[in-house]
């Protein structure tokens, strides 16, 4: 063999050595690209089990701060809850001595009914020292001339020029607290007409059903917007000036004319239409017979109210302390305060707020919706025929035996016809039907009988 051919022997011999060595590192190298894509595959798959993770950990991060909101609200609701229950106890306790005073009147009413004589005066005696709190709106008794009234324009003028004087110079207010305090005719005209539209009956008594479903810790007091010191001012000046005799004299430092003033309210009140007059006597039979007169109101300021009750000469017939304001929509809260002070009074809402009427049959008080100036004027004859004759200052009056008698269509009894309205009034049995919610024709009143 040649040289050549034994070269070519050996290079052939080494390339196979080479191969052979080499084929084992592909494989290692084929597998070790193998068990790179499946480690790459576990490390996608480890990111994706990783960003699930954390995922859940923020969902859980945001339910652990939901259920802590949820725990904090739950102490909220436990604490309006406890507050809500003792108010109910409240509510509760006056219901029950309102319902008891109810049932105690007309078992003394019904004696006082009676055709005899000493019985009507023994009757007398057992109720004359029951007193009453009526509750009047500010918004109500403030509504002098209907919306209709072509006096109303110049009217509503001269009581805000009026108006403002006596809070500047009399009360001592400044700048914007004048116009704070400042109730326009038409405000007070929107307030009133936007109740009076609901057909509601004008009187009913109601035993305790539902009670009120929420309550409200921010109560106003009269002087909630005024520091001590000056609201205590405001209550000496009303006190000091609430007589009419007292007010002219200070019409005169508030740079108005008593005899041009006084004579254009008394034209005004003159009005048919116009009520201010009638609500005074109201006022006064009240007033004067012993009982309480209570304004609320959730439109006007402490000076505001009482410049109100100046201007229209209610004031002498309401005391500084029976004021109280209210936020709107909040009525609930004046229920509160007047369960707090009036505890003994047997209690009346005389009020053309529905929402008002609504709070007093959901709580069984005595109300009576003034729709009309005809419930207005049945109202004052109501309190002419039975509160004078009960006044707790005074004694009771030595009556005649009455002249006649009706037979009531509900109970039968013989009842004196003077006390017809005062029968149909307090009787729970006898109560007129609510022929204005449902329509209805009202059951004939009296049927009159021999004289006795």
């Amino acid at each position: 063999m040649s040289a050549g051919g034994d070269k070519n022997v050996a290079k052939d011999i080494q390339r196979k050595e080479v191969e052979a060595m080499i084929g084992p590192l592909f494989d290692y190298l084929e597998e070790y690209n193998k068990a790179s894509d499946e480690s790459t595959s576990i490390l996608d798959e480890a990111n994706m089990m990783s960003e699930e993770a954390h995922n859940l950990y923020e969902e859980a991060h945001k339910l652990s701060k939901k259920a802590e909101k949820l725990a904090g609200d739950a102490k909220v609701l436990a604490d309006k809850s406890k507050k809500r229950i003792d108010f109910y106890k409240i509510l509760n306790e006056g219901s029950a001595k309102q319902v008891q005073m109810a049932r105690d009147f007309l078992t003394k009413s019904q004696n006082y009914e009676s055709t005899s004589a000493d019985a009507i005066d023994t009757s007398h005696s057992q109720v004359k020292n029951e007193q009453f709190v009526f509750v009047w709106n500010l918004e109500n008794v403030c509504s002098i001339l209907p919306p209709n009234s072509s006096h109303l324009q110049m009217f509503g003028n001269k009581m805000l020029d009026a108006l403002k004087k006596l809070l500047t110079f009399g009360f001592g207010l400044k700048g914007c607290e004048v116009d704070r305090n400042i109730l326009t005719e038409s405000a007070f005209q929107y307030s009133v007409g936007s109740s009076s539209t609901m057909n509601l009956p004008p009187m009913r008594v109601e035993a305790p059903g539902q009670h009120i479903t929420s309550t409200s810790s921010s109560i106003q007091s009269a002087s909630s917007s005024l520091d001590t010191g000056t609201s205590g001012k405001i209550y000496n000046f009303f006190e000091r000036y609430k007589k009419l005799s007292a007010f002219e004299g200070l019409l005169k430092h508030c740079k108005l004319n008593a005899n041009e003033l006084m004579p254009y309210l008394d034209n005004i009140e003159k009005l048919p239409e116009a009520n201010i007059a009638l609500y005074r006597q109201c006022f006064q039979v009240i007033y004067e017979s012993g009982h309480v007169n209570v304004i609320i109101t959730s439109t006007a300021r402490l000076a505001g109210a009482f410049g109100h009750l100046l201007i229209y000469r209610l004031g002498e017939f309401v005391e500084a302390n029976n004021v109280f304001l209210y936020n709107e929509n909040n009525e609930e809260v004046v229920l509160q305060q007047l369960a707090n002070k009036f505890q003994t009074g047997f209690m009346l809402f005389v009020t053309a707020n529905a929402k008002i009427i609504q709070l007093a049959d959901s709580n069984g008080i005595l109300r009576y919706f003034l729709g009309s100036n005809d419930d207005l004027v049945k109202f004052h004859r109501n309190l002419l025929d039975f509160l004078v004759d009960i006044s707790p200052n005074q004694p009771a009056p030595q009556l005649k035996e009455p002249s006649g008698v009706f037979i009531c269509e509900r109970c039968n009894k013989a009842i004196p016809i003077k006390h017809t309205d005062l029968h149909y009034f307090l009787c729970d049995r006898v109560l007129i039907k609510e022929r204005s919610c449902e329509g209805e024709e009202a059951p004939p009143k009296a049927k009159k009988s021999k004289n006795v």
